[in-house]
């Protein structure tokens, strides 16, 4: 039978700290100049890379494995739209946001079946904007106005490293200009060594402003190859709806049959969660996370590549057209099936029944420590309800009061008649009896009812039999089939008759 699996991120994104995956060095975050020796490989075992974004700036946290056959050093870059400040994130950052993915519960939903150096004089065209060394990274911020003297400047950088040189560099230099006449100048090198062991590159931060969220993709398409891009974004706004595609490792085919749902991607994207502020998460991530979001919300989502690293643009993402709302696990429960679930065998459901499920949903304030109002179904007054959840965690069965108010149209006793129980006459196969309430000698066999036209006469025989009347009865109705059950009291006088328009009781 067709089921959809929740997978957990975290696993995914701790694998990705942890193992080697031996990939093609052909990095999707930054490209490389040809500073590799005669005969020696690098690979780049892991891509990963943390994205803030507050409408106005971005902070892009850059993360690697990195290893090499023999010792080496190599040189990386990085373009960016608007100059960059550049500094070591908190060595542990990615530990940091795995632990934040675990505690949020983020999950990936899928089908299966049963940059740097010392100064260098400037040459035209090319001005020296920031140098530092920074742990193991020897950076190098430059802007670039004259694509055509760039050679010469690199060749100056590598020669006061005693790197080799090459008399051109025409597949670098195509992608640099094809940022430039973008009007994206400013470049970071960053020049680090490594060995045959794999090592994590001291994760670094780069604060730029940018009203889009920017990633670039292009200066990978030099390399070729296969791999693995992973994000990482806390942003106001989900990004992108969360993913719910047959599990394959065949993007392409996905691509061509679902389209490129994520940054014009065919990418898997995980339920968002809504970050608590005071749970103070961000700070081991990015120091100054908290206050960089300026009160504004922080959503926090994972999005991931697997597939060719040959692209035709970078990540220009506007974060307002996002959801401003976390997408929740909540949303993706293990029994839902898919849209296409009917071509692969499985049973497609209806939307009703989508809706129905959440209108079930019992709410959870889960364990984080703050209080945002969102809303749930009450089965017993047929009413949407407040209440606070922490943040993390629990169960928020609707964001909003009026997408709770669509459980109006689905429950039953709730909204049209007759399109939940059928036929009006459906009510004549209805359970009904009397109860008497209070004191006196009337009893329950003393009232009889009919049905005409949905209308209910209730009225009392043997009216003088006795003259002590309780004070009330009490009608109960029952729909068995359809779980329904109806109470009414009337009081009681003689003579005694009720009409009473069941149709409209459950409208």
């Amino acid at each position: 039978m067709n089921r959809k699996r929740s997978l957990s991120i975290f696993a995914s994104v701790a694998g990705l700290l942890g193992l080697a995956l031996a990939l093609p060095l052909a990095a999707a975050d930054m490209g490389m100049i040809g500073v590799r020796q005669e005969g020696v490989t690098v690979t780049e075992d892991a891509q990963k890379a943390i994205i803030f974004h507050n409408l106005e700036e971005e902070v892009l946290i850059l993360g690697t494995d990195l290893r090499a056959s023999q010792k080496t050093g190599i040189l990386r870059f990085i373009p960016f739209p608007s100059e960059p400040a550049v500094g070591l994130a908190p060595a542990d950052a990615f530990e940091k946001a795995a632990a934040l993915i675990k505690k949020y519960g983020l999950k990936y939903q899928h089908m299966t079946q049963s940059k740097g150096g010392p100064s260098v004089s400037a040459s035209t065209g090319v001005e020296m904007r920031f140098n530092q060394k920074l742990g193991a990274h020897d950076l190098t911020t430059i802007k670039v106005n004259d694509v055509s003297v760039f050679r010469k400047w690199v060749n100056g950088y590598f020669k006061s490293r005693g790197l080799p040189l090459k008399d051109r560099y025409p597949e670098e230099e195509a992608v640099v200009n094809d940022y430039v006449k973008r009007g994206i100048v400013y470049f970071v090198l960053d020049f680090v060594e490594i060995s045959p062991d794999v090592r994590f590159i001291e994760p670094v931060a780069y604060r730029f402003k940018s009203r889009t969220l920017y990633y670039p993709l292009k200066t990978s398409n030099t390399f070729g190859g296969q791999g693995v891009i992973e994000w990482i974004i806390i942003a106001p706004t989900t990004l992108c709806t969360a993913s719910q595609r047959p599990y394959t490792k065949d993007y392409a085919a996905y691509a061509k049959e679902y389209g490129t749902p994520c940054f014009g991607l065919p990418a898997d994207a995980s339920t968002s969660a809504q970050v608590v502020m005071e749970e103070g998460d961000l700070k081991g991530i990015y120091p100054e996370g908290e206050c960089f979001f300026n009160c504004r919300k922080a959503i926090l989502q994972v999005i991931r590549y697997e597939g060719p690293y040959s692209f035709a643009h970078d990540i220009n993402v506007d974060v307002t057209k996002g959801r401003p709302s976390a997408v929740g696990a909540y949303e993706i429960e293990q029994e839902q099936e898919f849209p296409w679930s009917e071509s692969l065998g499985g049973k497609k459901t209806s939307a009703d029944e989508a809706l129905k499920r959440k209108c079930a949903l019992k709410p959870d304030p889960g364990p984080c420590k703050g209080l945002f109002i969102k809303y749930y179904f009450d089965p017993v007054s047929k009413e949407c309800k407040e209440f606070y959840w922490g943040g993390c965690g629990g169960v928020v069965p609707f964001e909003t009061k009026e997408e709770c108010e669509k459980c109006r149209q689905v429950q039953p006793g709730i909204g049209q008649t007759e399109k939940l129980l059928g036929l009006s006459t459906d009510f004549d196969k209805g359970e009904i009896t009397i109860e008497v309430v209070g004191s006196g000698c009337t009893q329950k066999e003393d009232f009889r009812f009919e049905f005409k036209e949905n209308v209910l006469t209730i009225f009392r025989i043997r009216p003088d039999a006795c003259k002590a009347m309780p004070d009330k009865v009490r009608l109960v109705y029952k729909l068995k089939d359809v779980g329904i059950e109806r109470h009414q009291s009337f009081r009681v006088s003689n003579p005694f008759i009720v009409n009473f328009n069941i149709a409209k009781w459950f409208s």
